[in-house]
């Protein structure tokens, strides 16, 4: 069923709201949230949550526990009841002491989820949280989303993955709600080629370690050889270790133990982080500190090197950024932070690239105008290695090779 304009959202009821990017999904997630008000309530209307899981953690709470505690209202017990269980069916409770900063996206997408629902909202909007959970927690997820303990509560999701995912909704197409400055926003379109200076050599783990604590090592004894040329998926549950093991690999982490080698050289990426594996965060704002979108796509130290700026500009033309590159990073939406962060990791061309959740937040055009120019660069002799829990993203890919993380090792 499909209803345009302002909905009646009953009890009990999930809402999918589909549009493209700047359709105005999450100004109408946000009006939700507003028209929920009641100001005789204690409790809070109206929640809204989003892909910056970081942003949506209170900052009050040292640790997992005490950030739940801080949500749990008192009125419902069935409610706390339910999403305890929940928490134990995910054995969340190994984090329960550990500071909620320190999570993976996925594991802060689930515990902010939960959180909001212990504030028991009337409304609660969930904008592209869930693209950061695997399908082996977002399903269950789902299905606790629609259990008839939380009738009080009213759920509206805005998803690029709606489609991938196994859940009855209403839909509805919101009115576009136009903010000052979204006509400049242009979709990503992959050029026919974009011809490249250096070819990628192999990579090749060997017997690689890290931990961030010598008690409790994360990735342990990990022998691989990365093909260049390929592209590589890296799976596991959310918490596995990928954007770690894709820490190591870029140089931003130094292993605890093992090698890499570039072909047949040893390479210490630690000691040029980003040199020969470029790595695109999946928090942009990890990634971007320049104060123009050109200086962080063009860096004066690219432009001392004499490097190949015809290459960085035709990236920037790609990502539809041309005509913001004078605004500062910081005034984008999330939506363009994210092809910010991915067009300065391609410009400052590389043999490798990783790519952490490139996906989050764009829509299903701008996903395959990604998909290809991944395709692109791996066709002109780069190195891929992608972590995605999309399996429609992945399958756009003829020959991508899997290569699991699980407890520490590579599967």
């Amino acid at each position: 069923m499909e209803v345009t304009g302002q909905p009646v959202i009953e009890p009990t009821r999930i809402s999918h709201v589909d549009g493209e990017n700047f359709s105005g999904r999450s100004a109408y997630l946000q009006s939700l949230i507003k028209s929920a008000d009641d100001e005789s309530s204690r409790l809070p209307s109206g929640v809204m949550v989003g892909s910056m899981t970081a942003s949506y953690i209170s900052g009050l709470a040292p640790t997992v526990a005490d950030e739940i505690a801080l949500h749990i209202s008192g009125i419902n017990g069935d409610y706390e009841h339910r999403l305890r269980q929940l928490l134990s069916d995910f054995s969340f409770e190994r984090h329960s002491r550990e500071n909620p900063f320190n999570l993976s996206g996925g594991e802060q997408a689930l515990l902010i989820i939960i959180c909001a629902l212990l504030l028991e909202p009337k409304q609660l909007a969930i904008d592209t949280t869930l693209e950061q959970l695997n399908s082996t927690w977002r399903t269950p997820l789902l299905a606790a989303l629609s259990d008839p303990v939380f009738y009080a509560t009213n759920i509206s999701i805005a998803d690029n993955r709606f489609a991938e995912y196994s859940l009855k909704a209403r839909t509805y197409r919101p009115h576009r709600h136009t903010t000052a400055g979204d006509e400049n926003f242009s979709s990503i379109i992959c050029p026919p080629d974009i011809p490249s200076a250096t070819v990628a050599k192999n990579l090749v783990l060997d017997n690689l370690s890290f931990g961030y604590t010598k008690k409790q090592p994360l990735l342990q004894g990990m022998s691989y050889e990365f093909e260049a040329g390929s592209i590589y998926h890296i799976s596991g549950m959310n918490g596995a270790g990928k954007s770690t093991f894709s820490k190591v690999l870029a140089g931003v982490l130094r292993p605890s133990s093992g090698n890499i080698y570039m072909g047949n050289s040893l390479y210490h990426a630690y000691r040029f982080p980003g040199k020969a594996v470029g790595y695109s965060f999946q928090n942009p704002d990890e990634q971007l500190f320049s104060n123009t979108i050109r200086e962080e796509i063009i860096p004066k130290a690219l432009l001392k090197a004499n490097k190949n700026t015809a290459f960085a500009e035709r990236v920037m033309s790609a990502f539809g950024l041309s005509r913001l590159a004078h605004k500062h990073p910081s005034e984008m939406p999330f939506v363009i932070r994210k092809r910010i962060a991915l067009a300065a990791t391609i410009a400052n061309e590389r043999e490798w690239y990783i790519f952490d959740e490139p996906t989050i937040g764009q829509d299903q055009r701008n996903i395959a105008e990604t998909a290809k120019l991944i395709k692109l660069l791996a066709q002109n002799g780069k190195g891929i290695i992608l972590v995605s829990h999309s399996e429609q993203f992945i399958a756009s890919f003829e020959h991508v090779k899997t290569v699991a993380l699980k407890n520490g090792g590579i599967n």
